[in-house]
């Protein structure tokens, strides 16, 4: 994966009886999940370049823009191996996210669950996704390893 100051989203979102659909929808990576685990585990360098190459505009009441709140998220997403995100990308709705890591511990993409803010409160919900979303990353990070997978030369060096 060569890190982007966006990231490419396929999600189903609705109620009940109603969806709507976006597929590989182009976001900022700042404002999702996804984005912030992949961004997490860049050098410090690499995110502040990533984050300044274009506006960080809010897309919600809760997206965070400013570049040194956005830089101490990542530090925490990076120590504390998930990211969690509540209605950061689009109202309504909460993500959290784990990194799918290569042989080199590079995040070569992001394994996530969402849920309605109706469902469950924030913390229900953290505590119920948290241990098996970061399992499954970890699980797939392991069958990537095992297969000989790795980030792209040109990845590491941007």
């Amino acid at each position: 994966m060569v890190p982007t100051s966006s990231t490419s989203s396929a999600c189903r979102l609705g109620s009940p009886g109603s969806a709507s659909t976006r597929v590989s929808a182009a976001v900022p990576a700042y404002s999702t999940a996804i984005g912030q685990v992949t961004l997490a585990w860049l050098d410090r360098a690499s995110q502040v370049r990533l984050l300044k190459a274009r506006p960080r505009e809010r897309l919600t009441p809760t997206t965070l823009t400013d570049l040194d709140a956005l830089l101490k998220r990542l530090q925490k997403v990076r120590a504390q191996g998930f990211a969690l995100s509540d209605q950061e990308n689009v109202s309504g709705v909460r993500v959290l996210a784990a990194p799918v890591l290569d042989a080199d511990g590079i995040a070569i993409a992001g394994l996530s669950v969402a849920t309605p803010t109706l469902a469950m409160p924030l913390a229900a919900f953290e505590a119920v996704a948290r241990a098996p979303v970061i399992a499954a990353a970890a699980n797939l990070s392991r069958a990537l390893q095992a297969a000989g997978t790795c980030a792209a030369p040109r990845a590491l060096k941007r």
